[in-house]
């Protein structure tokens, strides 16, 4: 669906979690979108449960350097 969404400039990506927002953001990262904002949003408090709000431009080339922190930075809580 990205590839055919190619006149896309911004897109917010709402995700229920870190695992799964990392997995979404490298294929954004493969579409030519970079991570331009990041936030989390704890909806259940008390629990493990937190929402990742990214916001993603279109750069029309992959940024590299941010390829490393998505895979580092981004991790899913309690798992080591």
């Amino acid at each position: 669906r990205l590839a055919a969404a190619r006149s896309l400039k911004l897109l917010l990506y709402l995700s229920c979690g870190p695992a799964s927002f990392r997995s979404d953001a490298e294929a954004l990262f493969e579409h030519g979108f970079r991570l331009t904002q990041l936030q989390s949003y704890d909806s259940f408090p008390g629990t493990k449960h937190i929402e990742i709000l990214g916001v993603f431009s279109r750069t029309g080339s992959v940024s590299h350097w941010l390829r490393p922190v998505a895979r580092t930075q981004i991790k899913s809580r309690g798992k080591k």
